[in-house]
């Protein structure tokens, strides 16, 4: 049981080492974290929300290959076209009203964030979901920290299996 148990351990810990690798793109939940938008006189309602932490549901896509849904300050558009090109990509909105917008979405610090214009406003998103706020801490951390902690491991198992060893050859 104690070998499993060791087993799952390293092989969490290499999971949490890979954990960030791999392409980063548009596939996720975002939402917004600073906002640079025409408040048309409505300053202090914008700072209000800003002040207040709701500053995230200023705008909030999720996408899933072509599927996006796009949603900005309450309202949620009909995405009516999706084209993408590298790590830029261009959606075309209607909204409840008839209205038809073009927002572009560029892949920004390393796909880590996302860059969105739409009608003068700017906005960019952080990642929303739950994998990547619940691992945001670690993905933060710098490299050195998961080496130690690998080697720390590895020394810890290394330490139980010889003592296992040796508790073994005194039995006998």
């Amino acid at each position: 049981m104690k070998k499993v148990l060791s087993i799952i351990v390293l092989l969490g810990l290499a999971l949490l080492l890979l954990t960030g690798c791999g392409e980063k793109g548009f596939d996720g939940k975002w939402s917004c974290y600073e906002a640079q938008i025409d408040t048309h006189g409505v300053e202090s309602a914008y700072r209000t929300l800003e002040n207040y932490g709701a500053i995230g549901t200023f705008c909030q896509v999720e996408i899933d290959g072509d599927n996006v849904k796009y949603s900005e300050i309450g309202t949620t558009y009909t995405v009516t076209d999706v084209s993408r090109k590298g790590s830029e990509m261009v959606i075309k909105l209607k909204g409840s009203y008839g209205a038809t917008y073009k927002a572009t979405l560029t892949l920004v610090d390393d796909g880590n964030s996302i860059l969105v214009k739409k009608d003068g406003d700017t906005y960019w998103l952080e990642r929303s979901d739950i994998w990547h706020v619940i691992l945001g801490f670690f993905r933060d951390l710098p490299v050195w920290i998961y080496i130690v902690a690998g080697v720390a491991l590895v020394l810890a198992i290394f330490g139980k299996v010889s003592s296992a060893k040796k508790g073994n050859r005194a039995k006998q």
